[in-house]
């Protein structure tokens, strides 16, 4: 099993060739697929196209499960199928036209069965199947016998019984291979591709020749019992009956078929994106905060911080992605535009009496650039009592003792005195100090 690479626990999905990194489904960006259904999933890094990663071995094969193939028509819906169109066949096989309507029932059906299945539902579908959906898919397999009978006939007759015999080989073995490209792609060109037949069969693999065989024994079976059953006296009930055993394997054909889709699907390219729903489109916060952790995870800091920015920007934006956004500015390289940004920070967490944090973000700083002052006093008293709040005396040492040489109010300096004395106070040998202040103090005060 393929994990993700920004999350080991979590099963990788995708795949980017471009930076060989796997990912699941948060670190997939879905972006372009909120305008067009059809689109891919792409790499947040690079923004190629992502491959799907799920294998078939994630699903047990079908013939594992034989016992459930062969139950699958035996549901309620699907008896009263196969009766319903048997008995119909069986009443109208001398009136013309009319006996091509159970037979359209139960292709209809029989579709319907192979569509439930790809999709992972393996109960078959209700009666009314029969009388839904396109019959665009029943007239395309039509289509592609009738094309595939005529080529070969012309290849037997053009390039000799040698080549003749490959085509009609050829055809056998892709039949189904075109029934599943109809159903993938609802078209009949395509399933007159032999390189689209080829890829299909390239695809799904063993799977595929496994079917081709349980195919053939079911056909075979099919003839053996009919045999059994025929009879020229009673020829409606022998029609009926042969009905019932058709249909009934024809129903487990298409739901094989319909399983070997499931199975391999994402090679097949049946549960792409097209079919994704909208609860799986993020919203843009949502869609930001993925793309920010992959950015961040990858290492790309200053793609990051541009994001992060923007989030920011925003008027709804939230303070920890302020937070965030200081964060990564203090990982960069240039800070620039850190210096710029921390005071901003810095009054909306005063703004929200998060007096710990902006404590702890202007120290954070200052290990990031050891020169940083902020200008404004008022700011700077906000964040010096935070510091002292916390116990960080070097810090307001550092900021304040300097402080009375301002030109700032006059409480704010004797604000600054009082609590650079505290602070010396609170540090052990530094008497001397917190009494030098304490004397600029009173000094001030005296004068005044």
């Amino acid at each position: 099993m393929t994990h993700c690479t920004y999350h080991p626990l979590k099963t990788a999905i995708r795949t980017c060739e471009n930076c060989d990194h796997n990912y699941c489904d948060a670190c997939s960006d879905e972006s372009a697929l909120r305008h067009n259904p059809s689109a891919e999933y792409a790499c947040f890094i690079c923004g190629f196209s992502l491959l799907n990663l799920k294998a078939e071995s994630e699903v047990e094969p079908f013939w594992r499960r034989l016992g459930d193939v062969y139950l699958y028509p035996l549901s309620v819906s699907a008896l009263i199928v196969l009766f319903a169109t048997s008995f119909l066949a069986a009443s109208f096989s001398q009136l013309g036209l009319l006996s091509l309507l159970p037979e359209i029932a139960i292709s209809l059906y029989s579709f319907a069965c192979l569509r439930e299945t790809a999709h992972g539902n393996m109960q078959a579908p209700g009666v009314e199947a029969c009388f839904q959906g396109s019959i665009k898919p029943v007239i395309s397999v039509v289509f592609v016998v009738v094309f595939a009978t005529f080529t070969t006939a012309k290849i037997f007759a053009s390039f000799g019984v040698g080549l003749g015999i490959l085509a009609t080989f050829f055809y056998m073995v892709t039949l189904p291979a075109a029934i599943l490209v109809i159903a993938i792609e609802g078209d009949f060109f395509p399933a007159i591709n032999p390189q689209r037949l080829m890829s299909v069969v390239s695809a799904t693999g063993t799977s595929y020749f496994v079917m081709l065989l349980f195919l053939f024994i079911m056909l075979g079976s099919v003839g053996l019992l009919s045999s059994f059953i025929f009879s020229e006296r009673l020829a409606s009930l022998s029609i009926f009956a042969q009905s019932i055993i058709s249909n009934y394997y024809g129903i487990v054909t298409f739901h094989i078929l319909g399983y070997l889709v499931y199975q391999n699907r994402y090679k097949l390219g049946f549960e792409g994106q097209n079919n994704i729903t909208a609860p799986d489109i993020r919203d843009d916060v949502d869609w930001l905060n993925a793309k920010l952790e992959v950015l961040i995870k990858s290492g790309d800091y200053p793609a990051a911080i541009e994001l992060a920015k923007q989030q920011v920007a925003a008027s709804n934006s939230q303070l920890w992605q302020w937070g965030r956004c200081f964060k990564l500015m203090c990982t960069g390289r240039s800070f620039k535009e850190l210096e710029s940004f921390a005071p901003k920070y810095f009054d909306k967490l005063a703004l929200m009496r998060h007096d710990d944090e902006l404590a702890d973000s202007y120290m954070m700083l200052k290990k990031r650039v050891p020169a940083y002052q902020l200008d404004d006093a008022e700011r700077c008293m906000t964040v010096a009592r935070s510091l002292f709040d916390l116990g960080q005396y070097p810090y307001v040492i550092d900021m304040l003792q300097d402080f009375h040489k301002r030109d700032a109010d006059d409480d704010l300096i004797n604000l600054s005195l009082q609590m650079v004395r505290d602070s010396y106070k609170k540090m052990p040998g530094k008497e001397k100090n917190a009494q030098f202040f304490q004397n600029i103090y009173t000094m001030r005060n005296a004068s005044a």
